[in-house]
């Protein structure tokens, strides 16, 4: 029979908010680079509110998408000169490839 772990992944996930408060409420950064939990679930909030969330989460995706695309696309390319052009291949290939 398997154990049930339910309990310590509640625990753990507890005392892992615990840690972040606490170290939130050390001041030892302002509350702009450390925010605590109950600020970051409050913002979360104001967000799903007022769609800036899914926005900004749209806008994140999109900026993926489009870095992606450029990386994939300038792979094909380096990878095709590298294996025409034997010189390309000797100086660049262990560049990329290590």
């Amino acid at each position: 029979m398997a154990k049930n772990y339910t309990p310590h992944r509640i625990a753990f996930y507890i005392a892992i908010i615990a840690i972040w408060q606490i170290t939130a409420m050390t001041e030892l950064w302002p509350d702009n680079v450390f925010p605590s939990p109950f600020e970051v679930a409050e913002d979360l909030g104001y967000g799903a509110a007022d769609g800036s969330l899914f926005y900004g989460i749209a806008t994140s995706m999109w900026r993926l998408a489009v870095g992606l695309a450029i990386a994939i696309g300038g792979g094909i390319v380096l990878g095709i000169f590298m294996a025409r052009v034997e010189v390309v291949n000797q100086t660049v290939g262990s560049l990329v490839l290590g």
